[in-house]
């Protein structure tokens, strides 16, 4: 554990009482006669009262200082808690009598941002695509965060496969308060919208099972907020980048980028919005 200066100031002027106080019990002892025995039984009992003293303001200090260090790596998740009014939610299990999966993944490290510029690290989350719900877990507790002023979601945050998940927007077929996967930010923003169905699936003539179904939709982003559901693509690009998709298309070539798979469509935008 790292102490803060004060704390560790502290705990230097201890040991040095310390030492200073053996050199005196060393000095009494080697230096008193019979005649000294009460004088330094006196000093004796003065000293280890003063060292108890000193111990327990130290053991004092000791827990101040974690306190506070729990108190720091606690208070943005805690001021989340308090302030955003996220509600406890039980999720294991419920999904266990269902075929395929309703999440985007297991529990993930994450950043989250809120509307109101607060940032919140330290956290796992994860994302229900089938009720378009959005948790943490804090302490071995799972909490729903969708009643909160959260609108943006980084799993995995800092690495390369980090990805990205925003709300509040509007279109057909998508609610504000649905988080969306967003592949591509600037003058042209891509994203994406998986949307997961419970479905009674026929496995033969006799027998029915419940099951995930999943299918994804994308939207591009316009200046101005703009959404509309496209097919990405090289036409798509072409006709939206006009005389830049030239170059981009070259770039495109040298990076292996294909404009007919996700990943690709991911380099395109991002070389693109980098453009001038």
């Amino acid at each position: 554990m790292r102490c803060s200066p004060v704390l560790q100031q502290f705990v230097n002027a201890w040991l040095t009482n310390c030492a200073h106080s053996l050199a005196f019990i060393h000095n009494c002892v080697i230096s008193g006669g019979a005649g000294d025995l009460f004088p330094v039984r006196s000093n004796l009992l003065y000293i280890r009262l003063s060292m108890t003293i000193r111990t327990i303001f130290l053991l004092a200090a000791l827990g101040v200082g974690v306190a506070g260090r729990t108190q720091h790596l606690d208070y943005n998740r805690f001021e989340l808690l308090k302030r955003g009014g996220s509600q406890a939610a039980t999720v294991d299990a419920q999904y266990d009598d269902v075929k395929g999966s309703a999440w985007f993944s297991d529990w993930q490290p994450a950043v989250l941002l809120g509307d109101d510029g607060r940032r919140y690290s330290d956290l796992k989350a994860r994302i229900d695509l089938y009720k378009s719900i959005a948790y943490i877990k804090l302490n071995d507790t799972v909490y729903n965060i969708n009643g909160t002023s959260i609108t943006r979601i980084v799993l995995h945050p800092g690495q390369e496969d980090s990805v990205v998940f925003q709300r509040g927007f509007s279109s057909p077929g998508v609610r504000a308060e649905q988080f969306l996967q967003v592949l591509g930010t600037g003058k042209l923003g891509l994203l994406k919208q998986r949307a997961v169905e419970l479905k009674d699936v026929h496995e033969d003539a006799l027998s029915t099972t419940k099951s995930f179904v999943s299918q994804d939709y994308y939207y591009l982003v316009r200046p101005g907020g703009q959404l509309e559901a496209v097919k990405p693509g090289r036409k798509l690009f072409e006709q939206e980048m006009g005389e830049k998709w030239k170059a981009v298309s070259a770039y495109a070539k040298t990076k292996g980028w294909s404009a007919g798979d996700e990943s690709g469509w991911v380099g395109i935008l991002g070389y693109y919005n980098s453009l001038p």
